[in-house]
Order: structure tokens, then C-alpha cells, then sequence
């Protein structure tokens, strides 16, 4: 009986010793299996080079190939007009900020010399959603008094909603031929006329 005890103990080490073995060697491959995959997999840094954030913008106007353009994240408007093959003969760039950065949707609009503007250079529904609400103005940018609405107004230094709203009535009355006419307006003398004349203008 001490015997087949003995044989008994024996055959369940080795029982034991067999079935660590096969969960080990499974732990061990299963180990191996995600580090292989984690090697195969490409990392968010190299996903994001082969894959580059772009922007499309629509570019019109004085421009020899006026389309929607797709542009790197970043691109100012300079390169919306190379995109665009160039600008045309007739292009007036005496209110375009060339460096101004670009964003998703914007409107590129150049303007054709001795054509009065009839919207902004640049424009575009997230540009107002985030300037607009901000109430500051990008460096360079600025604001025609002709045919801004009341939230871009207000982004002028000194412009509250209730002289917006007197700078859009006079205006569709007679509209504003010099900047200075904006003195007009029965609150806005020399002094506040001096602070947001850098920021302003009628073509």
C-alpha cells in the first residue's frame, strides 16, 4: 500500500509539473504575440507624419485659378494664392495680409484693383465662431466698414454694439468713401477716430 502511495504522489508532481509547463509556454507565446504586435503597429508620431493635418480653403477672386484648394495645416494666405497659380494682373493687394495663417473653411477673396470689395479678404464661418467671439483682430487684419457685419464691428478698438449698429445704419444710407467718415457717427470724435483708424477701411 506504501508503494502504490508512493507511485500515487509521484505520477500527481509530475501531473503538476506538466500543466505549469503548458501555462507557461502559453503566457510566454502570448507575451511575445503583443510585443510583435506592438512593433508592428505604427506609432501616433509616424502615423501623423504619413498622414499631415490639411486645411481646404476657397480661393477666388484676382487669382489666375480660382478653386478649392486642400493646404497643409498652417498655411497662410501667400500660399492659398500660390495654389491658386498666382495672382492675376489686376490683383490689389493694398488690404491683404499676406502672412495671415489660414483655417479649415476659410474664403480667400482677392481683390481686383479699382473693384470695390464686397466682402473680406478673408472670411469664413469657424474664423467668425472663434475671432468673433474673442473680439480681438489678427495681426494685419482689417475690418471694412462698408460691409462688416455688427460682430466684426465690434471687434474694432473702441466699437461697442450700439455704435455698430449706428456705423450699419449710416452706411445704408451713404456709404463711407474715407475711413474718416466714420467720424460721422455721432460718438466717435478724433480721439476714439485715432485708436481704430490702424484697423479699419472702405475698399
Amino acid at each position: 500500500m506504501e508503494i502504490h502511495s508512493k507511485k500515487a504522489k509521484i505520477f500527481i508532481i509530475c501531473g503538476l509539473v506538466v500543466v505549469v509547463s503548458i501555462v507557461g509556454a502559453t503566457l510566454l507565446n502570448l507575451r511575445k504575440g503583443n510585443v510583435e504586435l506592438l512593433e508592428a503597429s505604427p506609432s501616433a508620431s509616424a502615423q501623423a507624419e504619413e498622414n499631415p493635418q490639411t486645411i481646404w480653403v476657397h480661393v477666388k477672386g484676382a487669382v489666375n485659378n480660382g478653386s478649392l484648394y486642400e493646404l497643409p495645416k498652417g498655411a497662410r494666405v501667400n500660399d492659398a494664392i500660390e495654389a491658386a497659380g498666382g495672382a492675376a494682373e489686376n490683383a490689389d493687394f493694398t488690404d491683404v495680409n499676406l502672412a495671415m495663417q489660414l483655417m479649415d473653411g476659410d474664403v480667400v477673396c482677392i481683390p481686383e484693383q479699382g473693384v470695390r470689395k464686397q466682402q473680406p479678404v478673408v472670411s469664413g464661418a469657424a474664423r467668425e465662431n472663434t475671432s468673433g467671439s474673442s473680439g480681438e483682430l489678427a495681426d494685419g487684419e482689417k475690418i471694412n466698414i462698408n460691409i462688416a457685419s455688427a460682430e466684426e464691428l465690434m471687434k474694432i478698438p473702441g466699437v461697442g454694439e450700439a455704435t455698430a449698429k449706428k456705423i450699419i445704419a449710416y452706411r445704408e444710407a451713404t456709404p463711407f468713401e474715407r475711413i474718416e467718415d466714420i467720424m460721422q457717427i455721432d460718438n466717435i470724435g478724433e480721439k476714439k477716430y485715432a485708436s481704430m483708424k490702424d484697423y479699419i477701411t472702405v475698399e
